[in-house]
């Protein structure tokens, strides 16, 4: 698997986790604001009742609108605490339930406690809160293509040296007397990786360069000896003062000689052969 491929497996689902977490996360902060809001306005509503209550001392009219209603009800007990509550009621007119944000307060009318509720409708609320989660989604989605065509891009056009490096390595022949032409590049851990090939490649033809010397030289060197000796072993069995065991023992020594020299060749044949000086198998 290419390091590009790997990096997308693991760098766009961590992306995704994040994006999505972080729009659960927006998605509850948005709902909590709005219901925050709400509740201010029905804290207006409230401050409404009092100063109406305070101006005429008799009970406004209660309301039943489609988006907010106030009704109040008489209470013998004192001591009834301000209350926020979400519930779900059964709208008649559209046929449907709806959720309402309800604060229910006492108030107190000429001697007489009264308890308070005021209702307002959440619906435009979570209308909101889809509308700006679908654009949010959106956006999210639009951004991830964005981030998947800009790593295949971008990335692939850092990568670019790296990659000329590798194909340069994968070309690069011992024997060959052309130098590797590598990429300039103005990234650091690349810019280095070209020196260190560069090197690489200098150290492992001066060493093959000294080896095949080596090699040629060694080989040259063995073979003249061998020849000298072979040829006094020639001169010495030419000659009729030796009797038979002299004779084999001559003989023994030419037939090593020859078996060395053979070795000789085959060893130099062997390392022309790994050092790929043959063009042809």
């Amino acid at each position: 698997m290419k390091l590009l491929a790997k990096y997308n497996r693991v760098n766009i689902p961590i992306t995704i986790a994040i994006l999505l977490i972080s729009s659960v996360a927006y998605y509850f902060i948005l709902h909590y604001v709005l219901v925050l809001q709400l509740d201010k306005d029905l804290t207006i509503e409230q401050d409404e009742i009092f100063h109406h209550i305070g101006e005429t001392g008799s009970l406004p009219e209660a309301s039943d609108y489609r988006d907010q209603r106030i009704s109040f009800a008489p209470v013998k007990e004192a001591g009834f605490k301000r209350k926020f509550s979400t519930e779900d009621s059964f709208d008649k007119r559209e046929g449907e339930a709806e959720t309402f944000r309800r604060l229910d307060f006492t108030v107190n009318v000429r001697g007489h406690l009264y308890l308070a509720t005021v209702k307002k409708s959440q619906q435009e609320t979570e209308d909101l809160i889809r509308l700006i989660l679908t654009i949010t989604l959106s956006v999210i989605a639009f951004l991830l293509i964005l981030l998947f065509i800009a790593n295949r891009v971008l990335l692939g056009k850092l990568w670019r040296p790296f990659n000329n490096t590798l194909d340069q390595l994968k070309q690069f022949n011992v024997s060959s007397e052309n130098k590797m032409d590598l990429q300039t590049t103005d990234i650091d851990e690349f810019a280095q990786l070209n020196l260190t090939a560069m090197s690489m490649t200098e150290k492992v033809k001066n060493d093959y360069e000294s080896l095949k010397s080596f090699t040629e030289n060694a080989s040259h060197e063995i073979q003249t000896p061998l020849a000298i000796i072979k040829t006094k072993i020639e001169l010495l069995s030419q000659s009729e003062k030796l009797d038979e065991t002299q004779m084999n023992a001559l003989q023994s020594l030419d037939e090593a000689a020859t078996r060395l020299s053979k070795l000789n060749q085959a060893l130099l044949l062997l390392t022309k052969i790994e050092n790929s000086q043959f063009v042809q198998t």
